[in-house]
């Protein structure tokens, strides 16, 4: 049983043909890949190119017919939900109520699908995944256009779980974690006997080619064609060509964001799953084939690291270049997780094809047969037809009938339309609280690094933090107010560093940061105590602005008054505007 699959990537499409034997043996084909041309940092015209690099490889290649695509993972939404365990028939009602209230759009605007990945007798593990219903109509319409025929729409995302199954490697009794590192994005699966958990970052290929641009200062694609060829030894740079110390200041850059992220990663899954921390990493995905990325992890992580081969176990078929798809290897694991969902007991897959399209693809495949119904219609001979005039008087009374039975159930109509003017109401007040369902992870980690800042400054404490949401031309801006109180210990107001001599105006005084303090030698220790406290509170302010949370700095307060009056404490407030991509 031949299968068409289509991978749709942010910086490339392929188009594989995997043949699957009756001892579920899989052959492949034939394997094409076209690099897509676009603006990367424009996710508008990915779908686009995306459409042409695909019609340019089947039109090439005399391919058509039925295909299953692949949806790259910056399309799609993914959440793991835990719901009761229930009676199977009941069990799809609880997912669908929790699905609405983790799903940041109403329901009827995307389309989406669940997986159970662990249950018990007390309650299931259920992993969500929707794309917005336009994008979804939008891709596959496009691809029907040039001739193909949409029959699934797969989540990049969990079908690597299906190509490491395959490749029979050894999941039965350790953790695992596989990391596929993409253009744009990154999927982090944790494998484990009993299921899997999977979290999507937003930090890819792409974001290290666009540091590589703004710290040289030039177009991304510049960079990107700077970075493909200095990472993978195609040119050789000069060791004195200052882009070259650039460059690896940025990859290593990336590479510690990375080991960051999974480290985040393992401590929730950790937290969630009540285990182990993997004890095996696997690489998989082009942008993880960046110099010392396997090394660092595996120092970082204090695991082996390997890199993931989703051809073992697979047949090349003889019009295989094998030399070519050795290459392309890194972009085949989701592909041949595609072409094992349905074989075997622990395959799995959500279709996220609109139910709409398929409705009006099996409509398009009976219009033929519609026709010629209506022609035949058509023929049906007079006579009938003045019989049937006969019988309009007589239905005209049971029409008058019909009416009058008709005006209760206008009233009731009315009292449907009051119902779901009450609902839109709920619904409406149901959409305020999204949005602390899309800031729960953000704040984890915001709170996290404030902590850790806490404990380096020490002797201060936080008495309150919330966020002011303001509406502002259809814009939502979140404003982060802070307020807390330093410790004043009277071993601790001294100034931490003094550069002498003194000059004529005054002493100058250096903090840890090494910036210059100059204070009046007519100032008194009480002022040079401020100004140290002031430090302190400036070392707070600073490591917060440098947090990813933080836009900027909107104000500052410190509060002398209780300082003044004799008490030990020195109360302050801090304003800062929200990141709107990493709202809190």
């Amino acid at each position: 049983m031949g299968k068409l699959i289509i991978n749709c990537g942010v910086s490339h499409v392929s188009v594989s043909e995997v043949t699957t034997t009756n001892d579920d043996e899989l052959i492949l084909d034939r394997c094409f890949v076209q690099p897509l041309d676009y603006d990367f940092s424009d996710e508008s015209e990915w779908l686009a190119a995306t459409t042409t690099g695909v019609n340019s490889i089947i039109s090439q290649n005399k391919i058509s017919g039925k295909a299953h695509f692949i949806l790259p993972g910056f399309l799609l939404l993914t959440k793991i939900i835990k719901v009761p365990h229930v009676e199977t028939d009941k069990q799809q009602q609880i997912i669908a109520f929790e699905a609405q209230q983790n799903i940041p759009y109403p329901l009827a605007e995307v389309v989406w699908g669940s997986h159970i990945v662990f249950e018990d007798d007390v309650e299931n593990e259920v992993l969500l995944l929707a794309v917005k219903k336009d994008i979804a109509d939008g891709f596959a319409r496009g691809m029907a256009a040039i001739g193909l025929e949409p029959v699934s729409m797969g989540a990049s995302s969990i079908l690597d779980y299906n190509s490491m199954r395959h490749s029979m490697t050894d999941l039965e009794d350790e953790e695992s974690l596989i990391i596929n590192v993409g253009a744009r994005s990154s999927n982090l699966l944790f494998v484990n006997p009993e299921g899997f958990l999977i979290r999507t970052i937003n930090l890819g290929g792409n974001s290290l080619t666009q540091n590589i641009a703004d710290s040289l200062g030039r177009e991304f694609d510049q960079s990107e064609e700077l970075k493909t060829s200095f990472f993978s030894g195609e040119v050789e740079y000069p060791e004195h060509d200052p882009a070259v110390q650039t460059m690896w200041r940025t990859a290593e850059a990336f590479m510690k964001r990375l080991s960051q992220e999974t480290t985040r990663s393992i401590v929730t899954y950790k937290r969630q799953k009540k285990g182990d921390a993997p004890t095996r990493i696997f690489l998989t995905g082009k942008a993880s084939l960046l110099p010392g990325l396997a090394e660092y992890l595996s120092e970082k992580q204090r695991v082996s690291v390997d890199y993931f081969d989703p051809l073992k176990n697979i047949t090349l078929g003889p019009n295989i270049d094998a030399e070519a798809v050795q290459i392309d290897q890194f972009n085949l694991s989701e592909v041949i997780g595609e072409a094992c969902r349905g074989v075997g007991e622990n395959s799995v897959g959500i279709n996220l094809l609109p139910e709409e399209f398929k409705k009006s693809q099996a409509f398009a495949k009976k219009k033929l047969s519609l026709a010629i119904a209506a022609i035949l219609m058509a023929c049906i001979p007079l006579p009938g037809y003045l019989l049937s005039l006969m019988e309009i008087s007589s239905k005209k009374d049971t029409l008058t009938q019909l009416k009058t039975q008709i005006a209760p159930l206008n009233h009731n109509l009315s009292k449907i339309k009051k119902t779901q003017e009450i609902s839109a109401r709920y619904m409406a007040a149901i959409d305020k609280i999204d949005g602390l369902v899309t800031s729960k992870y953000n704040w984890i980690i915001f709170l996290e690094d404030i902590q850790e800042k806490l404990f380096d400054i020490k002797d201060v404490w936080l008495d309150d933090i919330h966020v002011n949401i303001e509406e502002l031309v259809g814009e939502k801006i979140y404003e982060l107010e802070i307020k807390g109180r330093l410790l004043v210990r009277s071993n601790q107001e001294k100034p931490k560093k003094t550069v002498e001599p003194a000059t004529e105006e005054g002493e100058e005084i250096k903090n840890e940061k090494d910036e210059e303090i100059v204070v009046p030698i007519e100032a008194d220790k009480a002022e040079v105590d401020r100004l140290v406290l002031t430090e302190r509170i400036n070392q707070l302010r600073d490591g917060l602005k440098a947090s990813e949370f933080i836009q900027k700095e909107k104000s500052y307060e410190i509060d002398w008054s209780t300082l003044d009056a004799g008490l030990k404490v020195l109360p302050f407030k801090l304003n800062f505007l929200v990141n709107p991509n990493k709202p809190l």
